[in-house]
């Protein structure tokens, strides 16, 4: 096995801009069912704090990709179409075009992502919104780990790591009631695994991006003035992007 170099060469990164869903939420635009609810019983109307949503990109998320990465035992999708490899290369900016492009999305969990709920009757400091976003949420700025594969190599990686679920804040709510709503633990150690197997040819170089996947919750928290919007994230699974070039 060659010795991992990390960083990586700057062409390397982010080459599946195109591949994956970046969703930003703007809670400036509330939900229709916001609107037959009165202002004294909620304020998702009125004046809201929105806290920053760090795990804004998603694992591909059609339905045929979808299926193929959450099999029980996990999976890999290979991008081998010239065209699409040539339109990643423009859109990333990248200084030559990839050979191919693979990605491992190993979830630790069904995903029983649930529907937007709007939460009545509360008072001051209650929980007054819940959507549920599901599984596949990650920080593409941030990976566990990156580093680079030179050829020839049979690289393998087998490892398990504990994160801890993370949330914005209760806001005057109760932690206990906020997990209730949320569906899990927060500030808890949850552990992931790393699994991938890639033979790398004699003539390849593969730049590896290692990433902690989560289920992510937005809430809301009625404090009286205002209403504060939050992000829970718990661990639940982990997603490597392998991107090929030729030596």
């Amino acid at each position: 096995m060659s010795e991992i170099q990390k960083g990586g060469n700057k062409i390397f990164k982010k080459a599946f801009g195109s591949l994956f869903l970046a969703s930003i939420f703007c809670f400036s635009v509330v939900p229709t069912s916001f609107a037959s609810t009165s202002s004294s019983d909620c304020k998702l109307d009125g004046i809201k704090i929105e806290s920053e949503d760090t795990m804004t990109s998603k694992v591909p998320s059609s339905l045929e990709m979808q299926t193929q990465l959450q099999s029980p035992e996990g999976a890999s999708v290979t991008i081998t179409d010239k065209s699409e490899l040539e339109k990643i290369a423009v859109e990333q900016g990248l200084e030559e075009v990839p050979v191919r492009i693979e990605y491992e999305y190993i979830a630790s969990e069904t995903d029983f992502s649930k529907p937007d709920q709007v939460v009545t009757p509360y008072a001051k400091g209650d929980i007054c919104y819940v959507n549920d976003l599901g599984s596949g949420w990650y920080n593409e700025n941030y990976p566990y780990k990156t580093f680079m594969i030179d050829g020839p190599d049979t690289f393998k990686i087998s490892e398990t790591k504990s994160f801890k679920s993370t949330f914005d804040g209760t806001f005057g709510a109760s932690k206990a009631g906020l997990e209730a709503k949320i569906g899990f633990k927060l500030e808890q150690d949850y552990t992931v695994n790393f699994t991938s197997n890639t033979p790398v040819a004699s003539n390849e170089k593969v730049y590896f991006e290692l990433f902690t996947t989560h289920h992510k919750v937005q809430y809301a928290v009625d404090t009286g003035p205002t209403c504060n919007f939050g992000h829970a994230y718990k661990p639940n699974g982990t997603f490597i992007k392998k991107t090929i070039y030729k030596k």
